[in-house]
């Protein structure tokens, strides 16, 4: 029984797609939003000024890709300066938690 409802949906999703696909495609393009006008503005003065920015930023410059190449990081793992108060024996004895307020991850810790 369960294959013989697998065709029926298999033939009714195959049904017409030709012209739902065709539907689909022809669809107008969404447009994009129209731009503030001090954005149209610089833009065009920063075209007037640079006008070979565009094929600068679409190109890759050799020298940069170097200096890159160059560039190590290398990361140590250090401890906090300030730890959290959140371990056990803190919460036991309480006199050192309400010496003073402290900020830890976000939440006043009293």
């Amino acid at each position: 029984m369960g294959k013989v409802f697998s065709v029926l949906r298999r033939k009714a999703n195959r049904f017409n797609v030709e012209t739902r696909a065709q539907l689909i495609i022809s669809k107008a393009k969404p447009t994009p939003a129209p731009q503030y006008p001090s954005t149209v503005k610089l833009l065009e003065r920063i075209s007037k000024e640079f006008p070979n920015i565009a094929e600068e930023q679409a190109t890759k410059d050799v020298s940069l890709d170097e200096r890159l190449r160059q560039v190590f990081v290398r990361s140590h793992d250090t401890q906090p300066i300030d730890p959290c108060p959140w371990s056990e024996a803190t919460w036991k004895n309480r006199n050192l938690v309400f010496m003073s307020l402290r900020w830890c991850r976000g939440v006043a810790v009293l």
